[in-house]
């Protein structure tokens, strides 16, 4: 048998073994935390933060007690982050890669005061990628000085195209997008005033602050789920104008709540999915109230453009029947309202029906 006294020798040995190699797992965890920053990926960060507080515990025996439980716990986490795609076969997870041609800088948006986030000029590549690894798409996007889609000719704009990813055209090339068609086929010279995630409180502040067509057209591309973004319920959102009702009147109430790059990080994980439908399901439906901010929103927008002699024209993309669950709407409702404050409707859904 193994005397005592050489199992405490062994033990003292490889403690100071793993002592010697505990800078690997510094190492190691800074390089977690630059892949979780790059990829917003939870995993990596749920690993770095265990590799850390293991070098802590490892380095530090006053504190080591206090230190395994935090162990046990991120490598708890980092398992069920994991293991989560498993239950999420179908979830998507992607990453979209900036690559700016001029400098080779990677940032592509920049936060703009009361405003959000708009893109900074140059001329990106962009790929896009899902989970699996499949190209989504591999595009060229021109940003002009003033943040938005490239202009195609240097004359007067006919109007200005308001939205989110349909308007700036996400994964299209600067050619496909539905300003250029409008040039190409009309003659249209339109202002592409759009931005990927953008909702329609933009729309209403830009216009509000002189980003608008002077006896021209405004066209809103828009769909249901603008009204979750005006509601601040989606987190890029975060930093953008905030408009509420104060009895029958829409007011300006400052900015959506900030997020931070953890916040960032999280919303991408698996872990974030598991929790929003267990617990925090109504978060990603809309409501009655949201609806008629978000209306309130379009009739403001309406009422801007007349006072500038402007005519506003609406194209709607019906949303799933899903969306109006919990509401007493519905995609006929909400074309009925927009039909109100607007000099043309026109509902450009590909779809009969998105269910």
């Amino acid at each position: 048998m193994i005397k005592t006294k050489n199992i405490h020798l062994i033990i003292k040995i490889l403690m100071n073994l793993i002592k010697k190699i505990s800078p690997i797992l510094l190492f190691v965890s800074l390089m977690f935390i630059v892949f979780s920053w790059k990829n917003k990926n939870f995993l990596f960060l749920l690993l770095s933060l265990f590799f850390t507080i293991l070098f802590f515990a490892i380095n530090f025996s006053k504190i080591r007690l206090f230190l395994v439980p935090l162990i046990s716990t991120f490598l708890t986490l980092s398992i069920i982050e994991g293991l989560l795609p498993l239950y999420y076969p179908n979830q998507k997870l992607t990453n979209t890669e900036f690559r700016n041609l001029n400098n080779q800088s990677s940032r592509f948006v920049e936060k703009i005061p009361n405003f959000g986030y708009r893109p900074i000029p140059g001329i990106y590549r962009v790929k896009k990628t899902a989970n699996n690894n499949i190209n989504v798409y591999d595009v060229l996007y021109t940003i002009n000085e003033d943040g938005y889609r490239e202009n195609f000719v240097n004359r007067a704009y006919e109007g200005f195209m308001f939205g989110g990813s349909f308007t700036f055209g996400e994964g299209l090339n600067d050619s496909e997008t539905m300003t250029s068609y409008l040039l190409n086929e009309h003659g249209l010279n339109i202002k592409n005033v759009g931005v990927s995630g953008y909702g329609l409180q933009q729309a209403l502040y830009n216009i509000q602050n002189n980003v608008v067509s002077i006896n021209g057209i405004n066209i809103l591309v828009t769909f249901p789920v603008h009204a979750l973004r005006s509601a601040c319920k989606k987190v890029y959102s975060n930093g953008t104008p905030r408009y509420s009702m104060k009895g029958n009147v829409l007011v300006n109430n400052g900015v959506c709540p900030y997020g931070n790059i953890f916040h960032r990080v999280y919303s991408k994980s698996y872990i974030n999915l598991l929790i929003k439908d267990v617990f925090f399901a109504n978060m990603k439906k809309i409501s009655d109230s949201d609806i008629v901010l978000y209306l309130n929103i379009v009739k403001e927008i309406y009422a801007e453009s007349k006072s500038n002699n402007s005519k506003l024209l609406i194209a709607y993309i019906k949303g799933s029947d899903k969306e109006f669950l919990d509401t007493t709407w519905s995609n006929e409702k909400i074309s009925k309202e927009l039909n109100n404050y607007s000099d043309a409707f026109i509902d450009i859904s590909l779809y009969k029906s998105k269910d």
